[in-house]
C-alpha cells in the first residue's frame, strides 16, 4: 500500500513537471512564431487561457496567437500591424463610421 502512494506521487510531481514544460515549451514557440513574421491582420478571436484571467490570448487568421495581459483591451476585429523580426506591433480599430484608425503600439519584449 505504501509502495502504490510513493508511485502515485511521483506519477503525481512528473505531470506536474511535464504539463510546466509543455506549456513553456508552447509558450516560447507562440512567442518566437509572433516575432519572426510580419503582420499585417486582425484579430478572430479572444480566448481565455490556462493563467486563469491573468492574460488571453488572441488569434490571427495565419494561426499565430498573440498572448497579452487582461489589462490590454483589445477585441475581435482590432486590425494589428507589425515589421518582422520585432515584437513591436501597432493595433487600430474601427470608429462608429468603419474606419480603422490608430489605437495604441506595443511592445511586449
Amino acid at each position: 500500500m505504501r509502495n502504490i502512494k510513493k508511485a502515485g506521487a511521483i506519477f503525481f510531481i512528473l505531470f506536474m513537471i511535464g504539463l510546466i514544460v509543455f506549456c513553456e515549451r508552447k509558450s516560447y514557440w507562440e512567442r518566437t512564431t509572433f516575432r519572426k513574421e510580419a503582420i499585417n491582420s486582425y484579430i478572430i478571436q479572444k480566448r481565455s487561457n490556462w493563467t486563469g484571467g491573468r492574460s488571453y490570448d488572441y488569434l490571427l487568421p495565419n494561426n499565430i496567437v498573440l498572448t497579452l495581459p487582461n489589462n490590454q483591451n483589445l477585441v475581435k476585429g482590432d486590425s494589428i500591424s507589425k515589421k518582422s523580426n520585432t515584437y513591436r506591433f501597432s493595433v487600430y480599430r474601427k470608429d462608429t463610421v468603419g474606419q480603422y484608425r490608430f489605437y495604441k503600439d506595443y511592445d511586449i519584449q
